[in-house]
């Protein structure tokens, strides 16, 4: 395993323990925003409409897919 893989790691485990705290003291939707942006924003995404985008994106498909149509909620 290289530097910039093991770089890339922490990082990505730096955002995956800023989301827990998050999930934890505020609720899932910040958690989730936390969690795609800060690691899109750590593995070197800058294009801050392509960010948001993503963010968008993937929460809006998932509440769609288990509020929606599994009409389960996540928490």
């Amino acid at each position: 395993i290289s530097r910039s893989e093991s770089l890339a790691l922490l990082k990505i485990a730096a955002a995956f323990a800023v989301a827990l705290t998050l999930y934890l003291l505020v609720g899932p939707l910040w958690a989730g925003i936390a969690l795609v942006a800060g690691t899109l924003v750590l593995l070197g995404e800058r294009r801050p409409m392509v960010v948001v985008g993503m963010t968008v994106g993937l929460l809006a498909a998932t509440w769609l897919l288990f509020y929606q149509i599994l009409q389960t909620p996540i928490l």
